[in-house]
């Protein structure tokens, strides 16, 4: 059993969110009062920082608890079977073509 680990969307998206709430709190601090009434009052930039700090921590420990786990005898019985099927496709195309060409060469010879 093999687990996806860093390649996990969860863990790309929730160090997204993560670095993005951490970039808004930063500029939290820069926030003037101007800015703050023209949001009510409120520093938007603090609150969304925090929830996307928390949000993007989430994922992440989502990721990190619950990771998704690849059976790789299954993987390796899908492949099989998919390179099976293939084959039995290709040897039916390769029949299906062999009697069109009977059919135009037996089209020919009748017709001359």
């Amino acid at each position: 059993m093999k687990k996806a680990g860093l390649f996990d969307v969860r863990n790309i998206i929730g160090a997204l969110l993560f670095l993005y709430g951490v970039i808004l709190l930063i500029a939290s601090f820069g926030t003037t009062d101007a800015e703050k009434a023209r949001a009510d009052g409120v520093n938007a930039n603090l609150w969304v920082g925090v929830a996307l700090v928390v949000f993007g921590a989430l994922m992440v420990l989502w990721a990190v608890r619950q990771p998704i786990v690849i059976d790789e005898e299954a993987l390796e019985a899908d492949k099989r079977a998919v390179e099976e099927a293939t084959e039995q496709s290709r040897l039916a195309a390769r029949r299906q073509a062999e009697a069109d060409d009977r059919a135009r060469e037996d089209e020919r010879g009748s017709a001359g």
